[in-house]
């Protein structure tokens, strides 16, 4: 469809120059009836094009176009080849930094928390971090690419350029909170500060952790209300359920119970506790009984600690006090009534 109407108006254009129009020979040079885009006699497709056609618009539209055309192509091919290689590449990178350390900036974590990712979770972790460094990479190599395409078209990008560095500075003023909450949600993520089901504090903010992304973290504490923080906003994390825990229980007893009477109970209980099937899993140990650590106006409190599996913490502390409390009634001994030391804490999670 173009072609005829170009060829026509090439045509045109030759007829009102001169009566009759001479066939282009290599040496010439033909100029459009604008005078404005002109064919070398040193691009051998403009004078096939223009021998072809008859058309002088179109021989000098193709001479000046075609070149940088081709080198755009070029451009636009290679550049989709380097990124989707990049791309494969930077994931593999990462899934085997943390296959070998799961903190590439601690080389001491090799440990207890290797050892409890699942590899599910190795290439989860992998795949965002390459997919966020790989989609920078790819936004920067385009950016290259379109622009050196633009040039190659003959536009003048220096104005672009320009109009580029104002939008990026006025962009940088107006979206800080957004690049921060970008930023930090990055090394949050790089760093393994948390995952997906990990019991966390963030500032005021206390629960399960449901989703991390690259600018929120979506927490639901015990009621079930769910929590939307920016990760822009996180200035300190606490983290209950990684790699171990531990519940420490508290015993108000009469100061006429023996001392050595209160650490029979208190290891027999714990062995007992520790070989039932049902907490086994749970557990990384036989509870520690560590004596007396304050008295108060009840009486001596003795302590036992207990280091459980990541987030088992609450739940072994409630039944190991049905254990002990069955114990104690065993052997005629009543627990004192302090709730500070008695009672559980409400704001831990509930039993599963």
């Amino acid at each position: 469809m173009i072609w005829p109407i170009l060829a026509q108006a090439g045509q045109s254009a030759s007829a009102s120059a001169s009566p009759s129009a001479t066939p282009l020979v290599e040496g010439d040079v033909v100029e459009a009836a604008t005078n404005s885009v002109q064919c070398v006699d040193a691009n051998p497709v403009c004078v096939w094009v223009h021998q072809t056609t008859g058309s002088a618009l179109l021989a000098n539209w193709v001479g000046t176009f075609l070149p940088g055309l081709i080198q755009v192509i070029i451009i636009l091919f290679v550049t989709w080849i380097l990124t989707r290689i990049a791309h494969r590449l930077i994931v593999a990178l990462f899934e085997r930094v943390i296959q070998t350390r799961i903190n590439p900036f601690d080389k001491r974590s090799h440990g207890a928390e290797q050892s409890l990712l699942s590899d599910g979770a190795k290439r989860k972790r992998a795949r965002t971090l390459g997919h966020v460094v790989g989609s920078a990479f790819s936004v920067g190599a385009w950016a290259v690419a379109i622009i050196t395409s633009l040039a190659h078209l003959g536009f003048n990008i220096a104005p672009l350029l320009a109009s580029a560095g104002i939008a990026g500075v006025a962009l940088g003023f107006g979206a800080q909170n957004l690049v921060k909450d970008y930023l930090t949600g990055l090394f949050l993520i790089v760093e393994g500060q948390y995952a997906v089901g990990d019991w966390i504090l963030l500032d005021e903010a206390e629960g399960e952790v449901e989703s991390i992304t690259l600018r929120v973290t979506r927490l639901r504490d015990t009621d079930g209300t769910v929590w939307f923080i920016p990760n822009g906003q996180i200035t300190r994390v606490a983290n209950q359920s990684k790699q171990w825990s531990k519940a420490l229980v508290d015993l108000p007893l009469s100061p006429t119970v023996p001392y050595t009477r209160v650490e029979e109970i208190v290891n027999s209980a714990s062995e007992r506790f520790a070989d039932d099937e049902r907490w086994k899993p749970m557990l990384s140990g036989t509870p520690e009984f560590s004596g007396v650590v304050r008295v108060d106006r009840f009486g001596p409190v003795y302590r036992v600690m207990i280091t459980t599996q990541p987030g088992q913490q609450w739940k072994i502390k409630r039944m190991y006090l049905v254990e002990l409390k069955r114990a104690f009634d065993a052997a005629g001994i009543t627990m004192t009534l302090d709730p500070k030391t008695t009672a559980v804490e409400s704001e831990s999670p509930s039993a599963d």
